[in-house]
C-alpha cells in the first residue's frame, strides 16, 4: 500500500513510476495531495482502491490513467477535487463506487468516459 500521506505536500513531485505494477493495492487517503506538479499518474494493475482525497490539489494533473489490467473498484471522496487542470478521465467498467466529490472543483473537465476496454488519450 501507499499509505495515507505518504507524499502528501511533495510540491516538486512531477512523476510516479511503478517499476513492479503488482505491488500497490492501496493508495491511502491524501497519498499524493497538495503535489501541486505532479502532471500525470498511471493508476498501477493491482490497485483496487484509490481513497479519500488522494490527489486533492494535485493542480497541474491532467492525466489520469488506469492500467490496461485495472482493477479499482473505488474513487474515494473528493479523490481528484480541485485537480484544476484535469481534463478528461476513462474511468474502468469495474469501479463499483464513485463517491461524494470526487472530482469537485475539476474547473477544465470535459470529458467522463465509462468504458470496458483500455483506452489510452
Amino acid at each position: 500500500s501507499i499509505e495515507d500521506h505518504a507524499f502528501h505536500k511533495c510540491v516538486k513531485l512531477e512523476s510516479v513510476i511503478f517499476l513492479n505494477e503488482s505491488s500497490v493495492m492501496n493508495i491511502g487517503n491524501n497519498a499524493f495531495s497538495f503535489c501541486i506538479n505532479l502532471e500525470s499518474f498511471i493508476i498501477p494493475k493491482s490497485a483496487y482502491l484509490i481513497g479519500e482525497y488522494t490527489f486533492h490539489n494535485c493542480k497541474k494533473l491532467k492525466s489520469v490513467i488506469f492500467s490496461d489490467e485495472y482493477s479499482v473498484t473505488n474513487i474515494g471522496n473528493n479523490a481528484f477535487s480541485f485537480c484544476s487542470n484535469l481534463e478528461s478521465i476513462i474511468i474502468p467498467c469495474l469501479v463499483e463506487l464513485i463517491e461524494n466529490y470526487s472530482f469537485y472543483n475539476c474547473e477544465k473537465l470535459k470529458s467522463v468516459i465509462f468504458s470496458d476496454e483500455y483506452l489510452l488519450t
